[in-house]
């Protein structure tokens, strides 16, 4: 049995660093975003490339991975990505087109984080 007195008291690291780009709540400009999904994708699998259709599970990708990259995501675009994004969407290409609407969506409403 584990000790709670050697628990952490805060959250684990969702993964690698930051991504380059602009810094947690600064809008991200719109046509930054393919970028930053594609280095933050490839951040979450640990890859240095893959082409617009590979798929994130075939690559090596689990439900851990998917929650810090959308994780990371919504930090970095401040949009409320689901997971299911991901799901529907899982070749680089049809994801970074769903995150890319829903950061534009979020951008024409004046969502906080996405102006």
């Amino acid at each position: 049995m584990t000790d709670t007195a050697d628990l952490p008291l805060s959250p684990p690291d969702t993964g690698p660093g930051p991504v380059s780009g602009s810094p947690a709540g600064v809008p991200v400009p719109a046509g930054d975003v393919p970028a930053l999904v594609r280095e933050s994708w490839l951040a979450s699998l640990e890859l240095t490339d893959c082409a617009p259709e590979d798929n994130f599970f075939s690559l090596g990708g689990n439900s851990l991975l998917v929650a810090a990259l959308i994780t990371r995501l919504r930090a970095r675009l401040g949009v409320a990505l689901r997971m299911g994004t991901l799901l529907k969407n899982p070749t680089l290409d049809a994801f970074t087109a769903a995150v890319a609407d829903e950061y534009g969506a979020a951008r024409a409403e004046g969502r906080p984080g996405s102006r």
